[in-house]
Order: structure tokens, then sequence, then C-alpha cells
């Protein structure tokens, strides 16, 4: 209050300050986070799936096939830098998603299974969603300095037939210099 008192009495002007905001543009947000210690994020699409342009998180999204009454799902990659939150923040907010209950750390870590691409290992998750809610398959890929996201949100129905290619997916991520 006092330091409150003190400030008022010497001034009694009021300024107002204009600072223009500078807006990225968001192609070259996603570029900058695409790039890896080795250059680029390249991937094999599942056939079936329709890979549109990313956007400004996003590297890749994925238009998923459904035979459930015509639904389809959408799958994404996503480059965030560090950890992104860390493990245990990003398995308990998909399952938030999915309307369960966050899991503690030591289910997360038995509920996740392993798998290797050439970009590096990674650990795979499958969130059944609660009734009315999505069903979540997720990857993580975690290297120094960057995180890397795979992840596929759809009805249960459409995640079960599309695991086999959601996997295969996550298997051909690779940096741009391999093949």
């Amino acid at each position: 209050m006092l330091l409150l008192c003190a400030c008022s009495s010497r001034d009694r002007e009021v300024r107002t300050y204009s600072i223009a905001k500078v807006q990225p543009a968001p192609q070259l947000a996603a570029k900058a986070f695409s790039q890896t210690s080795s250059g680029a994020v390249r991937w094999t699409s599942p056939a079936g799936w329709k890979e549109l342009p990313g956007d400004s998180i996003r590297l890749a999204i994925f238009e998923v096939p459904g035979k459930e009454g015509g639904a389809k799902a959408e799958a994404s990659i996503t480059v965030l830098g560090g950890e992104a939150g860390g493990l245990e923040a990003n398995v308990n907010r998909w399952r938030q998603q999915a309307g369960l209950e966050p899991a503690s750390a030591d289910e997360i870590k038995r509920s996740g299974k392993g798998g290797k691409a050439k970009f590096g290992d990674f650990q795979q998750f499958q969130i059944d969603g609660a009734e009315g809610m999505p069903s979540i398959l997720a990857a993580v890929f975690s290297r120094p300095g960057k995180t890397l996201f795979v992840k596929l949100t759809s009805k249960q129905k459409i995640l079960e037939t599309q695991k086999a290619s959601f996997t295969a997916l996550c298997r051909s991520v690779r940096d741009s210099d391999e093949n």
C-alpha cells in the first residue's frame, strides 16, 4: 500500500503504450517444428488414409476411413520442443479427452507398448473411451530437445480396424535423410 501511494504521489499522469502485435506465419511455425537434428521428419502414409496439409502445430493431418455409418477418424503427427509436458501429463490429457480419470505413473508405464522406427523407439498407448467418448491411439517418440507424437482419435470400432495401419505409420517415421 505504501508503495502504491509513493508511486502515485509523484506522477498523476496516466500513460498508455501501443505495441504492434506480430503474428508468425503458420507455415513457418510448422516448418520450424518439423526440423530434427538431422533434418525434416518423413513417414509413409498408410493405404487408404488421405494425407492433408499440416497446420501451425501439426506436421500432417490424416483423414482415416471408417466403416461405421460413413464415420471417419483423424490422425496427426506433431513435433514439440523439449519433453512437451512429459509422458504422464500427455497420457492423462488424452485420458481426459476420452472421458476417463487420470492414471498413475505406474499405470501409464505398464500400459505403454514399445515400438521401433528409424526415427527411434516409441511408446504406444491405446485409450478406450468412456461411453459416447472418442478412443485414442497415441505414440510418443522422445529425442533430446523434442518430442514427436502420432495420434489417432476415433470411435472404438474404427480404432480397432485401423490399429495395424496406425502402428505401420509409427514404424515408418524417420529423418528425411533416411530411406
